[in-house]
C-alpha cells in the first residue's frame, strides 16, 4: 500500500499544480494529456480494487487481513465517498473522448 499511497500523492500533487494552470490559461491540449487523464482514471479505478484486499490495524495491535472485514469496513467507510468520484472522473473521460477525438 506504501507504493500505492506514494503514486496517488504524486497524481493528486500533479493535478494540484497544473489543473490550475490548465483551467486559468487558455493552453493547447498536448498528446500526453489523454495519456494522462486515462492513467489517472484507471490508477483511482485500481486503487478502490487495492483498498478492498488492504489490511487494517486491530485495537488489540493485530492486521486484520480477511477479505470479508475489510471489504465491509471499506464499504460502510470511504467507498461511497471513492466510488462517486471515479464514477464523476469516468463520466468526464468518457465525455471529453467523444468530445475530441484521440
Amino acid at each position: 500500500p506504501f507504493c500505492l499511497t506514494a503514486i496517488g500523492l504524486i497524481i493528486v500533487l500533479l493535478d494540484f499544480i497544473f489543473l490550475p494552470i490548465f483551467l486559468g490559461f487558455d493552453l493547447r491540449q498536448s498528446a500526453w494529456d489523454p495519456v494522462l487523464s486515462w492513467t489517472n482514471c484507471l490508477f483511482w479505478t485500481l486503487a478502490i480494487l487495492v483498498v478492498f484486499f488492504t489490511g487494517y490495524p486491530l485495537r488489540d495491535g493485530d492486521i486484520e487481513l480477511q477479505f470479508r472485514p475489510v471489504a465491509l469496513r471499506y464499504i460502510f467507510g470511504w467507498f461511497t465517498v471513492d466510488i462517486a468520484l471515479v464514477i464523476v472522473d469516468w463520466l468526464v473521460m468518457l465525455h471529453s473522448s467523444r468530445a475530441t477525438p484521440l
